[in-house]
């Protein structure tokens, strides 16, 4: 017997016409929903524990950043940058009717959600922020650059 899962798929599309996808973990509470932002190499199902430890409490969307996941790839390379995925989200909760959210934001995440509270600091009831802080060192930027793209693969997460 196989298991129904605990979301539905959500799709949305963006303002350059990218269909973009997000888990959405239902709840009929009228608590703020929740908004999960991976980081940059990651998905959705980085955030996947929370709709079974939550349970139904509190409505969780966890997006798949365009370009990662099940989001469609931009053919535009400079579409991939932290305000664009402000534009994508915000696009998302207009489409779902969400006031605001509280977001949390795993490093890129972290980033994005910083920015969107720069942009738009009435969307944002609350945030939590994972691996990043309020300050960017140069080196860790660099450090992070030099992986991005590379393609590469391992013979067990340990080699990683």
């Amino acid at each position: 017997m196989s298991e129904e899962k605990a979301y539905q798929d959500l799709y949305w599309e963006s303002d350059d016409g990218l269909k973009l996808y997000a888990r959405d973990y239902p709840s009929d509470s009228d608590k703020t929903p929740v908004i999960c932002v991976p980081g940059l190499t990651r998905n959705a199902r980085d955030f996947e524990h929370l709709g079974a430890i939550l349970q139904g409490g509190r409505r969780i969307i966890m997006l798949d950043l365009r370009g990662r996941g099940m989001s469609e790839y931009a053919k535009d390379s400079s579409s991939y940058n932290p305000k664009q995925y402000v534009s994508d989200i915000i696009k998302l909760m207009d489409e779902l009717t969400l006031p605001k959210a509280v977001f949390f934001g795993t490093s890129l995440g972290g980033v994005i959600t910083m920015i969107m509270s720069k942009m738009h600091p009435g969307r944002i009831a609350g945030a939590l922020l994972n691996d990043i802080g309020p300050e960017l060192d140069q080196k860790g930027l660099d450090r992070i650059a030099a992986h991005v793209g590379q393609g590469r693969s391992f013979d067990t997460w340990a080699h990683a």
